[in-house]
């Protein structure tokens, strides 16, 4: 690397003015990545400080192109106590990369990858484990000598470790919580820095896919000596309702000086609308003294009269800045702004009541992966997979089985939606503990979070007394942080009587599958004094387009049972939750078993596993299987025949109906078709070209099924719904010819030149007529041209594929495929080409314009469109043609 290379390395956040007191910038540029082969370890005991050695500091060729003196360790050479070395360029491969990213999802699975004994290989879904390092070198500005400078990683996979020229300075155990590091003095003002992670993914903390390196974004933040501590806002909301809300806010503020400083703090308060709220007065509490080397608390109430509220679908929030001011001589000395919502949430056995309204809670589990991104996903994708729940009718999502990203919570604050966050280590250890107060102080002012949960699944502990002193422990950090949410956790709750005391300690008791193992009312008598919540419900597995069991290829299908993929595996201790697997203890009928867990009178709600597939814990837990295939949509995004149920559940007063499977089987004519119906009418008729398969269905549980099935004639076939004997709703199913066209369909036509906006572009192929082929696999190229980038594809496909790699060609899989589309910097058009063998070309047009801010929306209408996997899918209530 040459001087000028290493110079041109400045970082703007730390050349601001020293009249700035705050700054805060993302850090994820400039990085280079090695995974590891060729890496010399470095230290983390040193006999003398700045010794860590390997790549935590300049190399011999960095060092020689800045002209930078070398150390008196160095020059006094190894008969010295200690040895400084350093590597030579050509000693590692280093390749640029940028943040977030997961290196394991680059990675081809592969049944021959080695675990530990006690850990089966299946559980992250055959991708390779290891250790990767990350290396980034910057400079800071030397009048900027004298401010504290912070380093935040939102999130490092499996065990990391990080150095800052030569000084190891922090570790920590778990991918999930954030680590903020103070690097203050150990920065160098004016010549180059080097910051080292080691991320060691060998081991692991899930039993699905977790993803491998620097994975979430990475901040840099500069704050003067007196200074709001890290997360140090506490917003609360009390005696809420529309005329008037009293507004707790706790400060906590260190003095980082020797010196006391005579202060004031002011706040203020801008309403959704963009108005202020009128002027706070100043009073006595407004004034303090901060003594020196000390924190201080300080309270605040404020009143608002005819607040804008929170609510499920409407994310109204306000905007909270506070000022710290010197007095003499006057200087503002911090300044943090932060969003909260104004909203009352009762909870009640059958629901919650938020602001008045009550519902249930209509939630389903996610996983944090998605498509080619693996765990390290962008701020527009985070937002996409919010939406895509929101618009199956969800309002709550369990993130599974850890904190969660901030970008997606303060998306689910801007749209409405509930966040049960999670911890992901039970135990009292001080690093559990702290991962803990992390989590429950990032997120305790934001109003989507509505509940805390502590835990998952912890058999070994559940109902002992151990687990229930560690339980306690657990609940007594998190209600002296924030005693305003209730607690609750996974529980696979035991039939047994609670004598340890286990779940009495909890305000909403979870629960696991009991529907799906029948025995929900039993359990529910064992907690009848309790709030009860099925955090995990349905464990249904299906793939798109795949209509029975296929253990050739290792798929579920629509009419398939549960058990058949849960006993389908090569390992028995393949499952972590089930365990030995009886299939005559399961209900296997997955439409009344979620019809129950979203009506019982005693239960406020579930969570459906899960929203998405998920990359690990395969169903069927064998090779090829790759994916935990349980969503309602794949992981390109696609709805299953099994999202259509679930919309029926979530929002009745749509009326819904899906037929299924589709109606293209060439060499089946004069067969007959297993043949069902998802709705939420009140009964279904069925006709095959134009002609009756015979009387009405009742719709049961949200399902109907022709008990001899449909014989199969080329055509179309429809299903026409019906509320208090009118028709209300169709479904249209045409037979089709060989693939002729592809067609692109963007979820957006407009992005913004952020150079962070993605579009998700389906992918699907018509015949001659128009009418979508649900069979071809043909293998689709992708081109850009214009101000964006073909980012990469996915097509959901569950068992082990190479279309995860290359970024810019898939096969279609049923159908269909997905290409992830980034806007650039510029303006323009942006055209994307989409080309197959012996099919007619699609391309489409996106805008690219600085003028579009919008909110990241998925817009709702694809699943919809007349070329689409459901066909011609028409209702009354909602004009296709005015949405699209």
């Amino acid at each position: 690397m040459s001087r000028d290379q290493i110079q041109t390395l400045q970082l703007p956040v730390l050349n601001m003015e020293l009249t700035e007191p705050r700054t805060r910038t993302l850090f994820d540029e400039g990085w280079k990545f090695n995974l590891g082969s060729d890496v010399a370890p470095p230290r983390r005991l040193v006999g003398k400080a700045g010794t860590a050695n390997g790549w935590s500091d300049l190399s011999e060729e960095e060092l020689m192109a800045y002209n930078g003196e070398r150390s008196r360790i160095e020059k006094m050479g190894p008969s010295f106590q200690a040895v400084q070395l350093r590597p030579h360029d050509n000693d590692a491969s280093w390749t640029d990369i940028k943040l977030p990213h997961d290196w394991r999802i680059e990675q081809l699975p592969s049944p021959s990858q080695q675990y530990a004994s006690d850990y089966p290989k299946i559980w992250q879904g055959f991708w390779p484990t290891g250790v990767a390092y990350y290396r980034k070198i910057f400079t800071t500005s030397p009048h900027q000598h004298g401010q504290h400078v912070y380093l935040t990683f939102d999130g490092i996979a499996g065990n990391s470790d990080i150095w800052l020229n030569g000084f190891w300075i922090g570790n920590q155990s778990t991918s999930y919580t954030p680590l903020t590091l103070d690097v203050t003095e150990m920065l160098r003002f004016g010549i180059p820095n080097v910051l080292l992670v080691r991320s060691d993914s060998s081991e692991a903390e899930g039993w699905w896919l977790e993803g491998g390196g620097i994975y979430r974004h990475v901040w840099i933040e500069q704050r003067g000596d007196v200074q709001i501590t890290q997360d140090g806002i506490y917003v609360t909301a009390k005696d809420v309702s529309d005329k008037k809300a009293t507004i707790n806010v706790e400060l906590s503020i260190a003095n980082l000086s020797l010196s006391a400083v005579d202060a004031t703090v002011s706040l203020l308060i801008v309403h959704p609308s963009g108005e202020h709220v009128p002027a706070i007065p100043e009073d006595k509490a407004s004034s303090l003294n901060l003594q020196g080397m000390s924190t201080s608390t300080v309270k605040k109430e404020i009143t608002i009269d005819t607040p804008e509220l929170w609510c499920l679908g409407k994310g109204s929030l306000y905007s909270l800045t506070v000022y710290i001011n010197q007095k003499r001589p006057a200087m503002l000395l911090d300044q943090v702004d932060l969003q909260f919502g104004i909203r009352n949430i009762e909870w009640e056995e059958d629901g919650v009541v938020i602001n008045g309204l009550k519902s249930k809670i209509f939630g389903v589990n996610l996983h944090q992966d998605f498509g080619f991104y693996g765990s390290a996903l962008p701020d527009r994708i985070i937002e996409a997979k919010m939406d895509m729940c929101a618009e199956m009718g969800a309002n709550a999502v369990r993130i599974a089985h850890h904190a969660p990203t901030p970008e997606l919570v303060r998306h689910a604050d801007r749209t409405g939606m509930l966040i049960l966050p999670e911890q992901r280590n039970m135990s009292t250890s001080s690093a559990s503990i702290q991962q803990l107060r992390n989590m429950v102080r990032k997120f305790r002012s934001n109003p989507s979070v509505f509940m805390w949960s502590l835990e998952n699944e912890e058999l070994s502990l559940q109902g002992t007394a151990v687990g229930s002193a560690i339980l306690a422990r657990l609940i007594k950090e998190c209600r002296s942080l924030d005693p305003t949410r209730p607690i609750t956790l996974g529980g696979v709750v035991s039939l047994d009587d609670d004598s340890a005391g286990y779940y009495r300690q909890l305000d909403v008791v979870g629960m696991h599958y009991r529907c799906l193992f029948g025995n929900l009312d039993q359990t529910i008598t064992l907690h009848t004094n309790k709030l009860l919540i099925l955090d995990e419900e349905g464990l249904f597995a299906s793939t798109r387009g795949v209509y029975h069991y296929d253990k050739k290829n290792a798929y579920s299908g629509s009419f398939s049972y549960i058990h058949e993929a849960l006993l389908d595996r090569d390992e028995p201790q393949s499952n972590a939750a089930i365990g030995d697997i009886d299939p005559l203890k399961f209900s296997p009928f997955i439409a009344p078993n979620l019809s129950l867990a979203f009506s019982h009178p005693k239960v406020t709600g579930s969570f459906i596993w899960t929203g998405i597939d998920y990359y690990g814990e395969p169903t069927p837990a064998r090779w090829p299987s790759v994916v935990g295939a349980c969503g309602q949509r794949d992981l390109a995004g696609l709805p299953k025949d099994y999202y259509w149920l679930v919309r029926s559940i979530f929002k009745e007063q749509e009326p819904i109906v899906h037929g299924f499977p589709h109606w293209t089987w060439p060499g089946k004519e004069g067969q007959s078709l297993s043949f069902a119906v998802y709705s939420n009418c009140d009964e279904v008729e069925i006709e095959v070209n134009g002609v009756l398969s015979g009387p009405r269905l009742p719709i049961i549980d949200h399902k109907a099924q022709q008990p001899q099935g449909i014989v199969y004639q080329a055509g179309n076939v429809c299903v026409r719904g019906f509320k208090n004997g009118m028709a209300v709703a169709e479904h249209i199913q045409e037979t089709a010819g060989a693939p002729f066209e592809l067609r692109l369909l963007p979820d957006r036509t407009e992005l913004n030149s952020s150079g962070k906006d993605i579009a998700l572009v389906r992918i699907c192929v018509v015949d001659a007529k128009g009418c979508f082929v649900p069979y071809a696999t043909d293998l689709v190229q992708v081109s850009a041209k214009g101000p964006g980038r073909v980012s990469g594809m996915c097509n959901g496909d569950t068992s082990f594929s190479k279309y995860l790699r290359p970024l810019d060609n898939a096969p279609l899989f049923n159908g269909q495929a997905v290409v992830f589309v980034e806007g650039g910097v510029e303006e323009g058009e942006l055209e994307i080409e989409a080309s197959a063998v012996g099919i007619q070309t699609a391309t489409t047009i996106l805008k690219v314009s600085s003028k579009l801010n919008h909110g990241h929306y998925l817009s709702a209408h694809l699943d919809e469109k007349a070329i689409s996997v459901h066909g011609v899918y028409r209702n009354p209530f909602h004009d296709d043609q005015e949405r699209a």
